[in-house]
């Protein structure tokens, strides 16, 4: 049950900064484009197992390792 909820959060979350992400690129403002740019060159660019070591021990919070989960 778990790891259905922790997929569903995550398809979810990626869905919505992926539509984001994509109106941004489209944007007629220019940085807009720049940023939206950038950063999907950098998280491609990144392994994604980098990532949840960052989310997970890199910042100092008290999450759950389930939002540890779906933030990576």
């Amino acid at each position: 049950a778990v790891t259905l909820a922790l997929s569903v959060a995550t398809i979810v979350a990626g869905t919505v900064l992926g539509l984001l992400f994509a109106v941004l690129r489209m944007s007629r403002v220019r940085v807009l484009q720049v940023l939206s740019t950038m950063y999907t060159t950098f998280v491609r660019g990144v392994p994604t197992l980098v990532f949840i070591y960052i989310v997970y021990y890199g910042i100092n919070w008290n999450a759950s390792p389930f939002v540890a989960g779906i933030v990576a």
